[in-house]
C-alpha cells in the first residue's frame, strides 16, 4: 500500500472536498458555532462554491492541495496571495483553509499538508504567510503555533460570516516569516 501523497486539486475532487470541509466543520467548531448553523450546512452549496471557487480562482497562483490516502482524501489546504489590504502586496501569502477529516487530526497529516504549503508559498516568492483562525479554536491555534505562526495584534478585527450570517466568533490573524 502507497504511502499518503499530496497532489494538487481536480475539479473531480470538488465533491469530496466540500463533503471533507463540511465534516471538518461540523467537528472542529461544535461549541464554537451555533449547532444550528452546523447542521444546517449546505453540501450543495458548498459542492458548488468550492467547484467556482477552483474554476475561476482568486489568483494565478492560488492553490488547492489534497492529501490522498488509501481510502480517499484524508484533507486539504487552499493558498494563494494574501487577500488583506493591511499587508504588504506580493510579499504575503496566505493560508486560506486547512481541515482534515475527522479521524485524521493528531495523526500527522496537518504537519505534511502545511510543510508543503509553506514550501509551495516560498517557491511563489512569498517572505511571510499568514491566516485567520477563530479566536476560541484552541486546537487549531496550538497547531499553527508548533507550525512557526504567531499572533499578529496589529490585525484588524474581523468575525466569521457564514452563508450570509455573521456571526459572534472573532478570528485572529496568526503570521510567520518564510525562510
Amino acid at each position: 500500500m502507497a504511502p499518503p501523497a499530496i497532489r494538487l486539486a481536480t475539479l473531480e475532487d470538488v465533491e469530496s472536498l466540500a463533503a471533507l470541509h463540511v465534516r471538518a466543520w461540523q467537528s472542529a467548531y461544535r461549541g464554537l458555532l451555533p449547532d444550528d448553523l452546523l447542521d444546517g450546512i449546505s453540501l450543495e452549496e458548498w459542492t458548488r462554491r468550492r467547484r467556482k471557487s477552483m474554476e475561476q480562482p482568486a489568483s494565478p497562483l492560488t492553490r488547492t492541495w489534497v492529501r490522498v490516502g488509501a481510502r480517499g482524501l484524508i484533507g486539504f489546504a487552499i493558498a494563494g496571495p494574501c487577500r488583506d489590504a493591511d499587508l504588504p502586496v506580493g510579499a504575503t501569502g496566505e493560508v486560506y483553509a486547512m481541515y482534515l477529516e475527522p479521524a485524521a487530526v493528531g495523526l500527522g497529516h496537518g504537519r505534511t499538508l502545511m510543510e508543503h504549503t509553506l514550501r509551495v508559498l516560498q517557491e511563489q516568492g512569498f517572505g511571510e504567510v499568514a491566516l485567520w483562525v477563530l479566536e476560541g479554536n484552541a486546537r487549531a491555534r496550538r497547531f499553527y503555533e508548533l507550525a512557526g505562526f504567531r499572533l499578529d495584534p496589529g490585525a484588524p478585527p474581523r468575525t466569521l460570516t457564514i452563508q450570509g450570517r455573521a456571526l459572534e466568533a472573532p478570528e485572529v490573524r496568526l503570521r510567520r516569516l518564510l525562510p
